[in-house]
């Protein structure tokens, strides 16, 4: 039996959450009473959370990962039932995110190409945003306005990199017909401008 130092009732200690840091090893307050001041004060208890979570989160992100771990096989069961009863829903939202996120791909793609050939580089969404800008959101070899893919100025068949300084903005068609050719489109667009 334990008395709540707020409402000031006595009662057993299944109606006290546990607390590791006092002597008795539960709360001052009721379940009740602590639910009713969380209900309160929800701004503070948000704070207080995330200093708890931040305080401790490296031992629950090791803990997790033991549990992964030990437990694998399980959790690939799970998900794999879980995708299998979702298809249509887990589809749908892939074609959600991907039609936000047509840059994000683009370069994803790109520099993922660059990582299995060991060349190196990246660049960013942000960074081919400018370069289309740049060039008026037009392909430098047709002058199209048209759905615009990053090619590599140096291929990385023939050790070109990933990085924005060797990209040119083309159109799909543009882009396939370079193959892996070494050619600047830029330089002529240069010259035009001069």
């Amino acid at each position: 039996m334990k008395t709540c130092s707020k409402c000031k009732k006595t009662l057993s200690l299944y109606f006290f959450d546990i607390q590791l840091s006092v002597k008795d090893l539960h709360q001052r307050w009721c379940k009740s009473c602590c639910k009713e001041y969380r209900k309160q004060n929800k701004d503070k208890e948000r704070i207080r959370q995330r200093k708890c979570y931040w305080k401790n989160h490296k031992i629950r992100l090791n803990q997790n990962n033991l549990s992964y771990w030990k437990n694998r096989e399980k959790y690939r069961k799970q998900r794999a039932i879980y995708s299998l009863e979702n298809k249509e829903l887990l589809n749908e939202k892939w074609r959600k995110w991907a039609k936000n996120n047509k840059d994000y791909l683009k370069t994803a793609k790109a520099c993922r190409k660059a990582l299995i050939n060991k060349n190196g580089g990246f660049f960013t969404k942000e960074e081919w945003i400018f370069l289309k800008k740049k060039y008026d959101n037009k392909c430098l070899a047709c002058g199209r306005e048209a759905e615009l893919t990053p090619d590599h100025i140096i291929p990385l068949a023939k050790g070109g990199t990933s990085f924005i300084h060797n990209i040119q903005p083309l159109c799909r068609s543009c882009n396939c017909s370079k193959r892996a050719e070494i050619i600047d489109y830029r330089e002529e667009v240069y010259d035009q401008i001069i």
